[in-house]
């Protein structure tokens, strides 16, 4: 999963650039943004009518040293850029900002998380 998780975070990254350098949401930006969305929402966290938005508990037991990382706010940073991005006129300064809290995010536990981090 670390492995695909940095696929992710290269991926964020570069659309990131993309739309600082642009100032606009293309379709293109859209779609990235919406694959990451999608791993991020399928791998790390789960979502039930009680707690909402929560941790994978998986993640929890295999990279106790790095969840905390993933811990609130990020889920709700998570809903709140896939809020943004399902209007028509996605605010392009509001995707950056939600875009790099969560990129920070994902690359601080995947650098903790790594067995190769020394």
């Amino acid at each position: 999963m670390l492995l695909k998780l940095k696929e992710v975070e290269k991926t964020l990254e570069d659309t990131l650039a993309k739309l600082r350098q642009t100032g606009k949401i293309s379709e293109q930006i859209e779609s990235e943004l919406n694959y990451v969305l999608d791993f991020a929402m399928a791998n790390l966290i789960t979502e039930n009518a009680e707690e909402g938005f929560k941790i994978r508990p998986e993640l929890i037991n295999e990279y106790p040293e790095g969840v905390h990382y993933l811990q609130d706010p990020f889920p709700d940073y998570l809903k709140e850029m896939k809020q943004i991005l399902n209007v028509d006129q996605p605010d392009s300064q509001n995707v950056l900002y939600f875009g790099t809290e969560i990129l920070q995010r994902l690359k601080s536990f995947s650098k903790v998380s790594s067995p190769s981090t020394f």
